[in-house]
């Protein structure tokens, strides 16, 4: 208890010579050349520009209509790595906005990815070991 009183002294002492340095126009950091007569050095500037940028609104989610949603599928599963050229003419034909198409596509091939190594794990109640079983034995006769 009694270091933590001491602690939380110190930490009121240290601001005090902050806000005094302040004051007097050397700022925070002054001694060391950081902040040169009440300028802010760039890092705050920048860190203040961020907090401005960032009192907008939060953008909302996209949600994919229906036809884009099955229009999107049915081009990944013709091509999981559709070339720019393409992916422009999609986002134009759809509506959407060049890095959403990519970000499905991307996202896409992720969840292709999880997939495939869910089905070759074995499952705790063997159920979906039962229907890969099937569909490869389906696969091999066809």
């Amino acid at each position: 208890m009694e270091a933590r009183r001491r602690r939380e002294r110190e930490q009121r002492k240290w601001t005090e010579m902050d806000r005094k340095r302040e004051r007097e126009g050397g700022g925070i950091g002054g001694e060391f050349g950081l902040v040169h007569k009440g300028k802010a050095c760039k890092r705050k500037e920048q860190e203040q520009s961020k907090l401005e940028r960032n009192q907008g609104p939060k953008r909302t989610r996209l949600v994919f209509t229906d036809l884009q949603r099955r229009t999107l599928m049915a081009i990944f599963r013709e091509n999981h790595r559709p070339t720019k050229e393409l992916q422009v003419t999609i986002s134009q034909q759809l509506g959407l906005e060049l890095s959403t198409v990519s970000n499905f596509f991307m996202n896409a091939r992720r969840r292709n990815l999880n997939k495939w190594a869910d089905e070759g794990r074995p499952s705790s109640t063997g159920s979906s070991g039962s229907s890969v079983s099937s569909s490869a034995v389906s696969c091999s006769t066809a």
